[in-house]
């Protein structure tokens, strides 16, 4: 399954993951006149058509200036509004949700970050999030390659309830005699969205034209996007 991570922070990044062929890519939010560039990141979508899209959903705990809340909220909507335009639906997932999904350490905000950081380069590499002449992984790919790991447990959960909305079903039509339909994904995506800290967007999906993607950097079965 294709799956896109995306962490909408200042230092923002987006991680592109099949779990078939294992291929990844990773695309870095740049700024174009002081506001992030949507422009390469739809070439980015275009390029890769993930079939599950998770954004992590924008929590401001009041540590953040005015600036840079504003920045934050700023990327989250240009972002979503990107997914919007090429009809692709996009699950929005707290910090807490995946964190814990994930079994990462809890604590301080610094604590967090190392252990997701860590997490992401023993599953990718760690040379997977170096970019220029930076010695350290880059926080925003790091994260966004844990939402994506998410990913994996949300669709995986997804499957296991549809399946035993449907066990149920069965059960349920055979005691009585009736006839019943097979539960459907979307019903199964129903229940799932309305627990706490997960919440997905419903949109109708559109062909969108292949095109050159700008992407920072890929290892290993990775693909570098232009």
């Amino acid at each position: 399954m294709k799956i896109l991570g995306i962490d909408p922070g200042i230092t923002g990044a987006a991680f592109y993951l099949d779990t078939d062929s294992q291929e990844y890519a990773i695309h870095r939010f740049d700024k174009l006149d002081d506001k992030l560039d949507i422009s390469s990141f739809a070439h980015f979508l275009s390029a890769y058509t993930p079939e599950l899209v998770v954004i992590e959903k924008i929590f401001l705990a009041g540590r953040e200036g005015g600036r840079s809340a504003m920045t934050i909220g700023s990327n989250y909507g240009r972002i979503t509004a990107t997914l919007d335009l090429i009809g692709a639906d996009y699950t929005e997932v707290t910090p807490r949700v995946w964190q814990k999904a994930l079994g990462l350490k809890s604590g301080s905000r610094v604590i967090v970050k190392e252990s997701a950081k860590q997490l992401a380069v023993q599953r990718f590499g760690e040379s997977a999030f170096l970019f220029g002449r930076s010695t350290k992984p880059h926080d925003g790919a790091t994260d966004a390659a844990c939402i994506a790991l998410f990913g994996i447990h949300f669709i995986t959960e997804l499957l296991w309830n549809e399946k035993q909305l449907t066990k149920s079903t069965q059960t349920y039509a055979s005691s009585t005699g009736t006839s019943a339909k097979k539960s459907s994904t979307s019903k199964a995506k129903n229940k799932k969205s309305s627990k706490s800290g997960v919440t997905s967007s419903r949109k109708s999906k559109k062909a969108t034209s292949k095109q050159g993607s700008r992407s920072e950097k890929s290892s290993g079965k990775s693909k570098l996007a232009g």
